[in-house]
């Protein structure tokens, strides 16, 4: 079962693993696609903790991790804004990828989902939300691996047409036409 845990030792992390490319997102002003490139946008909910810890949620940003099957590269794509519900507008080679990694803060999730980017083209992946499975199968999740757990599910959801929109509205000049390539979560 998917589950969020907190990282202790989250310094090392990166050391560890390796080093990813961060991708943050493109200027709104953007006229073209980047050469050689294509972008990528989205949403990530988080359905855990917003009312507990709302002034705390903003602190930190979403980060997902992301590989390119086809050359090994790691990117770690950032989220627009602080708190527990974000939208990614990023730009990235195309070819096909498996999100390996979500973070936020000290809390991490490894659920897996597979994507395909078409080459020269803005590709909406989805709405990946977390929805919490509750406090007592939380707290049994936590007992049984000695650290804080969440436990819950993600899922993907097509969310195109507002997500196309809000894309289109807040990149008035990339004149690209988005199309959907929505990710597949994978057990």
């Amino acid at each position: 079962m998917p589950r969020w845990t907190r990282n202790s030792i989250a310094l090392l992390l990166p050391v560890l693993s390796g080093c990813a490319t961060t991708l943050h997102s493109i200027p709104k002003n953007q006229a073209s696609l980047p050469a050689q490139q294509s972008v990528v946008f989205g949403h990530v909910t988080l359905e855990f903790g917003k009312h507990a810890i709302e002034f705390f949620d903003h602190l930190n940003t979403i980060q997902l991790t992301v590989r390119n099957l086809g050359t090994d590269e790691l990117y770690e794509i950032v989220c627009d804004q602080g708190g527990s519900d974000a939208d990614f507008f990023v730009a990235i080679p195309p070819g096909n990828y498996r999100m390996e990694k979500q973070e936020k803060g000290n809390l991490g999730s490894e659920a897996h989902a597979r994507f395909t980017v078409p080459p020269n083209q803005v590709a909406y992946l989805g709405t990946f939300r977390y929805v919490d499975a509750g406090l007592g199968e939380s707290i049994a999740m936590s007992a049984l691996s000695g650290g804080s757990t969440i436990a819950g599910k993600w899922r993907v959801q097509d969310d195109f047409q507002a997500a196309r929109t809000a894309f289109q509205s807040g990149h008035p000049k990339l004149v690209a036409s988005p199309v959907k390539a929505l990710a597949v979560l994978e057990n």
